[in-house]
């Protein structure tokens, strides 16, 4: 990724956002399963009385810009290009991936 100065890169990675954001609500509202429902509106900080499609895409653009302008920031200060992984979206003190590591696991030891 090359970085480029100005806002320009910046701009244009937010713009878009609200499409990134209304994606991913609609995946999450278009669910039959409760449960990751519950789980994403959990990991979104709402809750159920609060729920709705607009509230919901709004939340994820938060999150999305807010990590966009959190990692410009360190990008000035820095001045220099990194190759680094970008902050979780959604952070809670959770290991997401140890559930899957385990089964993956478990099932190596069936060969």
């Amino acid at each position: 990724m090359v970085w480029l100065e100005g806002t320009l890169w910046i701009e244009e990675i937010r713009s878009y956002a609200p499409d990134l954001a209304r994606s991913i609500a609609g995946l999450i509202l278009s669910s039959n399963d409760s449960d990751f429902q519950k789980e994403c509106f959990s990991l979104l900080g709402l809750q159920s009385r609060e729920i709705g499609e607009e509230t919901v895409e709004e939340s994820i653009k938060e999150k999305i810009i807010s990590v966009i302008d959190m990692n410009d920031r360190k990008s000035q200060r820095s001045k220099e290009v990194a190759v680094a992984p970008a902050p979780l979206l959604f952070e809670d003190n959770r290991c997401w991936n140890s559930k899957f590591q385990d089964e993956e696991y478990e099932g190596e030891d069936e060969f």
